[in-house]
């Protein structure tokens, strides 16, 4: 869990954390260059539920959007890409995919998620197709966090090879014994045992 250079280490941060202190960035905007190390994307591939992770880079250009009533909002656009390992759900064969991600996010002092924040009536518009700010926490936005949620909503939780369809078997299929029991499998068990519990019976 890096940072960059200069830059504050945040207690108890993600997996994947680049802090960057807003007060540093100039009125034409910080483009930052981000990679993740092997062990950040060893923890961001146990985080996620994948079988492993090659790499994680991003670009993230931080830039001022001026004051508001409560304080500075800041943008940070994130451009990712990842390679990510998962196992097909319906092959379980391995599968490789690069995923690329683009994303625009608001940074707000004071905005609702830190303390004292409130909600004003400048933030709530209907017309928007930017999510609500995130709150800059001690000076500083996370734009690792922010790129690997980011990477989180990318990845295909229930991921299939090309072509891979489930298919359930057909009821001829089946291979069943005498009576229409199944000849195997546990419900075979159980009817094996059914049967001697019954000769018991019958036999005492």
């Amino acid at each position: 869990m890096g940072s960059l250079p200069g830059e504050p280490v945040v207690a108890g941060a993600p997996e994947f954390s680049r802090p960057v202190e807003v007060g540093r960035v100039p009125p034409e905007g910080r483009t930052l260059t981000l990679e993740a190390t092997p062990s950040e994307c060893q923890a961001l591939a146990e985080r996620f539920g994948l079988d492993g992770m090659d790499f994680l880079r991003a670009t993230v250009l931080v830039r001022p959007l001026g004051g508001k009533r409560r304080g500075a909002l800041y943008e940070a656009e994130a451009t990712l890409a990842a390679r990510v390992r998962q196992t097909c759900v319906v092959t379980l064969e391995p599968l490789t995919r690069t995923l690329t991600e683009t994303v625009r996010q608001r940074f707000e002092e004071g905005a609702p998620g830190v303390a004292g924040g409130d909600v004003s009536e400048v933030d709530v518009d209907p017309e928007s197709t930017l999510d609500p700010p995130e709150p800059i926490v001690a000076g500083c936005l996370d734009a690792g966090a922010l790129v690997a949620e980011v990477l989180g909503l990318a990845i295909d939780p229930h991921p299939r090879a090309y072509g891979a369809v489930f298919e359930p078997p057909r009821a001829d299929e089946c291979d069943t014994g005498s009576a229409g029991e199944p000849a195997s499998g546990p419900f075979a068990v159980l009817a094996g045992l059914a049967r001697a519990a019954g000769s018991q019976k019958n036999g005492a």
